[in-house]
């Protein structure tokens, strides 16, 4: 697969993508088949991907048009370099080996626990001032800022690099493509410094690159030819020697056109959608009912387009139909299908697809007209099944028949169409001439009849070329179908694996932002939640156990995101405090972000005091819970958000309800953490993709109070999702973890 760069009015031929992480919206992405052998194509084939496998309203699979290719084309695209499947998340497809940003060894992730000295971390800590790992980072906070790698890198002045996995609400400034400015080290074994060109101010900037990596893209000497002298006369470079430039943009991707002969590959173009309907995609929130704003705004705004590591929708998802006139066949190389003849002063020959016979090259006529059928001889038939001299090509192919540079001709590649199909040969059928004058045709009309599966026009030699017999293989080539199963696809969320050569296999493709995939909690399905002083009661102690005489439980419910996130307690993530949840026990939560259980019977009345995991006060005997807690490196992944959730006395989920329940696909509130005067938020909470700092939607599987919303079909294992459009979603809490609360006593 390879990018279309997106086109705006301001600039309508953009040498580099504004977003270099996901397709969103108006992206154009370009998939290419490729068969055994040279294929032709008649009609329009068609490729499904899998964008419709998310709880977005209008989610639906992308389908991808066919756009050229087959025997005969050659044509021009843009070659991307997208991630690789095999590396991490975090890196790139064309980068280097990605080197983590140095963190002063506050993180898990440094192998060799190596500090950073105090000058050091004072350098590099958010206020200049203090040091601790709250504060460190790798990356200065100066006019012109200094990027320090936990080992030794190999970058030089001039080389383009990529930063991933910055945090905060200024991550977008570091998060993108950058030119090496300088580059020097911290001791005497190699470099471990750099610098950008120009300077990236970073002055009083929010962010945190304590789990960052950078990775070189292209050398310093692989600039691309237009900008790569920057002389100023007599030799002189405006930044020095040895340094390449790269345009007005200093983040420009390095990537060449490259031209591919397409005999056997087909080309298909998905035109993203993540925008339909919704004119500012490009401007949502997550702002939710926790701040009073509407439950669901912003980020659950209709988005059909959404995949993680995407796919084609099955091992079908090559669509031809017959019996519609669309087929991939066999080109057989030197032998064309005929699909019509047309009598005349010259023969015009049609052929399925597109030949590559020049005037001068002689042809051989087979399986032309039907004795029967046509109603002559067989001697007529005999002038037609001959060999013949390509005439001329169709003059409204805008190709004289004097031109002499035919290999030139053929080299521009001429759009697909009717006039790449036809030739003409030297044989004169006008009415009274041969088989058109015995079915009593005019010009044109009544010629012979042809089958596609028997009619064939074979080259025999090449023009000026005076000995056919040298030159005629008489290879006979059967017009076979192709064979358009397509490897076994993988499933990221499923965790199956791609067959080598599929897609998923051979490319990292992110459309549109990250996504909810599914809902769990971290207990034994079964168990019973309330008041027993730890992690519930399993299923085979329900019956026994006494219940409901110690304190609350603590249940964790774990979200999952289709890739790495990053949930932030305000906007600098500083905004966490000390809950008191029940009487005399305090957890560390984000009151802003958490997630809305249903903690009461189906028919429990709005307003209860036990109606939702929102009801109640702090410190009370029913207390408001369910808030999202810190991560933790030793059990949390990187696409997780955990929420805390300690039953309230009288909290009950037992009966019709079958088990604990979110309350709807709405319920993962993130909203503001700190109100500003006149209604304003001055710090608001986030969930973003780690590497692009970009917002994720927090739309949840749907649950049976989502009238109407489980539409799901079977995953890729054929396993339903939905048992009805009313039903509690398969991947949501109820779905994948039932467990029951009883905490009536």
């Amino acid at each position: 697969a390879s990018r279309k760069k997106k086109k705006t009015r301001a600039n309508p031929d953009p040498p580099y993508a504004p977003r270099d992480y996901a397709y969103e919206g108006g992206d154009q992405v370009y998939f290419f088949v490729t068969f055994s052998e040279p294929v032709v194509v008649t009609g329009a084939p068609t490729l499904t991907l899998n964008t419709g496998d998310h709880f977005e309203p209008g989610a639906s699979d992308g389908v991808a048009r066919f756009v050229g290719g087959g025997f005969g084309e050659k044509k021009t695209f843009w070659k991307n370099d997208e991630r690789s499947p095999l590396r991490s998340s975090l890196s790139t497809g064309g980068a280097l080996d990605p080197l983590h940003v140095h963190d002063g060894g506050c993180t898990v992730g440094n192998p060799h626990n190596d500090g950073a000295g105090d000058s050091d971390c004072v350098l590099y800590s958010s206020d200049g001032q203090t040091c601790s790992c709250a504060q460190y980072s790798g990356i200065t906070r100066s006019g012109d800022a200094q990027l320090r790698t936990r080992r030794v890198h190999p970058f030089k002045r001039g080389d383009v690099v990529e930063v991933r996995g910055v945090v905060g609400s200024d991550a977008a400034l570091i998060n993108k493509r950058h030119a090496v400015g300088t580059v020097s080290g911290t001791g005497t074994t190699g470099n471990d410094l750099l610098t950008f060109e120009p300077p990236l101010n970073l002055t009083n900037r929010a962010f945190d690159a304590s789990k960052a990596v950078v990775s070189r893209v292209n050398g310093g000497d692989s600039c691309r030819a237009e900008s790569a002298g920057e002389m100023l006369g007599f030799g002189e470079r405006a930044h020095g020697a040895g340094f390449c430039v790269f345009g007005s943009e200093a983040d420009a991707f390095d990537e060449e056109r490259r031209e591919q002969f397409m005999d056997n590959t087909l080309a298909f173009a998905l035109n993203v959608n993540t925008t339909e309907g919704w004119v500012n995609y490009e401007n949502y929130d997550q702002a939710g009912s926790v701040d009073g704003g509407v439950s669901g705004s912003g980020a659950n705004e209709p988005t059909p387009h959404l995949a993680r590591r995407l796919e084609y929708a099955n091992a079908n998802a090559l669509v031809v139909n017959g019996a519609a006139g669309v087929s991939i066949k066999r080109a057989c190389v030197d032998a064309f299908a005929v699909t019509q003849v047309e009598c005349g002063e010259r023969v015009v020959v049609t052929v399925r697809g597109k030949h590559r016979l020049l005037p001068g090259d002689y042809v051989r006529l087979e399986g032309v007209g039907d004795a029967a059928a046509d109603g002559v001889s067989a001697s007529f038939l005999s002038a037609w099944n001959a060999e013949h001299k390509v005439h001329a090509l169709p003059a409204d192919a805008g190709i004289a028949r004097d031109r002499v540079d035919w290999n030139t001709i053929w080299d521009a590649s001429p759009y697909w169409g009717d006039d790449v199909s036809k030739f003409q040969i030297a044989l004169n059928a006008t009415a009274g001439r041969g088989i058109c004058g015995a079915r009593g045709g005019a010009d044109g009309a009544s010629p012979p009849s042809v089958d596609q599966r028997t009619s064939v026009a074979r080259k025999t030699r090449d023009a000026n070329l005076l000995y056919s017999s040298a030159r005629d293989s008489l290879r006979r080539c059967v017009f076979a179908d192709a064979d358009v199963s397509l490897p076994r696809p993988g499933d990221a969320l499923l965790g199956v694996t791609p067959y080598a050569g599929s897609l998923s296999f051979n490319k990292d493709i992110t459309i549109g932002r990250p996504f909810v995939v599914n809902v769990t909690a971290r207990a034994v399905a079964g168990s019973v939640f309330g008041h027993n002083g730890g992690g519930g009661v399993p299923p085979n102690e329900r019956l026994t156990a006494t219940r409901n005489v110690f304190g609350p439980d603590v249940l964790r419910i774990v979200v999952s995101f289709s890739e790495p996130v990053v949930g932030s307690c305000g906007t600098d993530d500083d905004e966490w405090a000390t809950i008191e949840q029940s009487p005399g026990v305090r957890l560390v939560g984000c009151r802003s972000v958490r997630l809305k259980l249903k903690t009461s019977p189906d028919d429990a009345l709005v307003g209860s005091a036990n109606y939702a995991s929102t009801t109640g006060a702090e410190g009370e005997e029913i207390f408001p819970t369910g808030f999202m807690t810190r991560f933790d490196d030793a059990v949390d992944m990187d696409n997780q958000i955990v929420f805390l959730y300690l039953p309230r006395r009288g909290d009950n989920c037992t009966g019709e309800t079958i088990g604990l329940q979110y309350f709807d696909e709405f319920a993962l509130e993130v909203g503001c953490a700190v109100a500003g005067a006149g209604g304003a938020c001055d710090s608001r909470s986030h969930i973003r993709r780690r590497s692009d700092n970009v917002l994720a939607s927090t739309r949840l599987p749907p649950t049976r109070r989502d009238a109407g919303r489980c539409v799901h079909g079977p995953d890729s294992n054929g396993v339903a999702q939905c048992a009805s459009a009313t039903a509690d979603h398969a991947r949501s809490l109820l779905g994948t973890t039932p467990v029951l609360v009883d905490a009536v006593f």
